[in-house]
């Protein structure tokens, strides 16, 4: 595995955290599909629950009170669990290259993520991570060499504030919503269309309608300077106990150059024992502190 992809395995869970503070959310799909990331074909279902509280000329509910009523929905789809384990497949497309990598995930929620990868091409683990709520750690097994990132200093090159919690977000599907940072929002036939704004980061999500589960997301920098991008796509929702588990999702993100990524989750469960629990093994650490 080589450098630069193990650096960009990394990038791919960090990323997403590190430019903005959400997510929520068959075989890799065409990369200009993303592009039309809030262009939906899908129609209205003929039963809608929940109907007077999301028609727009139902007199009974003021304003203030229909957006808490879509906020509490929103919040009652958000999974709940105690551990998760999965296996996922990661295709990415960068610099007009593809690459293919396996990775297991095993988190206790609230404490600690660990990650591993492999090249599918060599069959071998590459890279390994271990995320607590103070520091990232990254285990190159081919180059036999440890990097521990604090979290400090992961907000202080990005310039962007990430938490643990933010992360674990992503990973399970959990949309983040702070409603201190809510400054407007919009209903139609298919959408409720959600728009924060933070000191760094503006951020759209748009929920359907029929389940108010997230559908997609987009986030942009404040800053023009860093011109930033992201696109996350949720689709093929899998029910587990009552909640329902996105196992596919499309990444675009846009900065200098664009890069295409697709996850397709094999096998997952929530509440188990952990499955992927590994050591540090004994070598070289270059810390990252500053």
């Amino acid at each position: 595995m080589r450098t630069s992809s193990i650096y960009f395995i990394s990038y791919l869970f960090l990323i997403s955290v590190i430019l903005f503070n959400f997510s929520h959310c068959k075989s890799p799909k065409k990369i200009q599909k993303i592009s039309n990331i809030f262009i939906s074909k899908d129609t209205l279902p003929k039963n809608i629950n929940n109907q007077e509280l999301i028609n727009p000329e139902n007199k009974k509910l003021d304003s203030i009170r229909q957006l808490d009523s879509f906020l509490n929905l929103v919040k009652s789809r958000i999974i709940k669990f105690k551990t998760f384990n999965a296996k996922f497949k990661i295709d990415y497309t960068a610099n007009q290259k593809n690459e293919t990598y396996i990775a297991n995930i095993s988190i206790i929620k609230d404490s600690i993520i660990y990650l591993t990868f492999k090249a599918q091409f060599l069959g071998i683990i590459g890279l390994q991570a271990l995320i607590t709520k103070d520091s990232l750690i990254l285990i190159n097994r081919i180059n036999k060499t440890i990097q521990e990132f604090s979290f400090n200093y992961l907000k202080k090159i990005t310039q962007i504030d990430l938490e643990f919690k933010h992360l674990q977000d992503i990973i399970i599907g959990n949309p983040s919503i702070n409603e201190k940072q809510l400054v407007n929002t919009k209903i139609d036939n298919y959408y409720l269309t959600l728009n924060f704004v933070s000191e760094n980061l503006k951020m759209l999500q748009n929920f359907k309608i029929d389940n108010f589960i997230i559908a997609n997301c987009k986030l942009d920098d404040n800053n023009p300077l860093k011109n930033r991008t992201l696109k996350i796509q949720l689709e093929q929702l899998k029910p587990y106990n009552d909640f329902m588990f996105s196992t596919y999702r499309e990444i675009e993100l846009t900065e200098l150059k664009n890069l295409y990524i697709y996850l397709t989750f094999k096998d997952f469960n929530f509440d188990q024992p952990i499955n992927y629990k590994f050591t540090l093994p004994n070598y070289p650490i270059i810390k990252l502190n500053n």
